[in-house]
């Protein structure tokens, strides 16, 4: 029974590290250049009122919950937005399982009040 234990737990094991090397390695020049695109994608549309604006959590802390939040427009695809953080959030969480990244496990707060600004949302703090 004892040597049963260890076996399925080896096999898990085996089987989890399997399943991290089948994945490709993502570095942090791939991960900047995703938000890039994403702050790039969001800076395109414009406001013209604060009821344009909302925000969406963003990245992967590598004790769980968002890294922050990103303010955008209502005024864009925001399915082609959500995509993109979704992927950039999944990437993020896969960079810290490879590079067995620690964070401190504090969760931001999301933005309280949004406006548009000079007809692009931001946060207002």
């Amino acid at each position: 029974m004892k040597n049963l234990v260890i076996i399925m737990f080896l096999s898990i094991l085996t089987a989890r590290c399997n399943a991290l090397s089948g994945q490709n390695e993502v570095t942090l020049k791939h991960l900047e250049a995703q938000l890039n695109d994403i702050h790039t994608f969001v800076n395109e549309a414009g406001c013209s009122n604060a009821g344009q604006c909302s925000y969406l959590p963003i990245g992967s802390k590598a004790c769980g919950g968002p890294m922050g939040f990103i303010v955008f427009s209502n005024n864009i695809d925001i399915a082609t937005l959500k995509k993109m953080v979704d992927k950039y959030t999944e990437d993020q969480k896969l960079y810290n399982i490879q590079n067995n990244v620690i964070s401190d496990c504090s969760l931001p707060n999301p933005p309280e009040r949004l406006d548009c600004v000079d007809g692009k949302c931001a946060e207002i703090r």
